[in-house]
């Protein structure tokens, strides 16, 4: 009795072996490439030439949210005029709006006002 297996043929195992090395460079290719684009990207917008529009929509809403802030400290120096901190809190803001003039009345008068108190 004579026992026959099953017989594969080089060509079919040549055929595997180089769709799967095949299959390996892609992945690989395909990563590299995603990486160098994302780096690109990143580089982009560290340099500005991305990230420009950004930062200028950051810049005009943290000036809407000074001059909201400062809406509400000259309302609350008209509620409550005794209150030094307000002098003080409103020369900040008026340093960060680039209102140099205005910020050193209010550093002056919190200035006076903190020596009339005598703190």
């Amino acid at each position: 009795m004579k026992i026959n297996f099953p017989q594969i043929t080089r060509r079919y195992t040549a055929v595997k072996k180089i769709s799967l090395v095949i299959i390996i460079l892609a992945t690989l290719i395909s990563g590299i490439v995603f990486n160098i684009t994302s780096e690109y990207i990143n580089k982009r917008k560290i340099l500005g030439v991305q990230s420009v529009e950004g930062v200028r929509q950051e810049n005009e809403n943290q000036q809407k949210v000074w001059k909201e802030d400062l809406n509400y400290w000259l309302n609350f120096k008209q509620k409550y005029p005794d209150y030094n901190y307000t002098y003080l809190k409103l020369a900040d803001l008026y340093s960060k709006l680039n209102q140099a003039e205005e910020s050193q009345k209010m550093w002056l008068k919190y200035e006076k006002e903190k020596r009339r108190s005598g703190f």
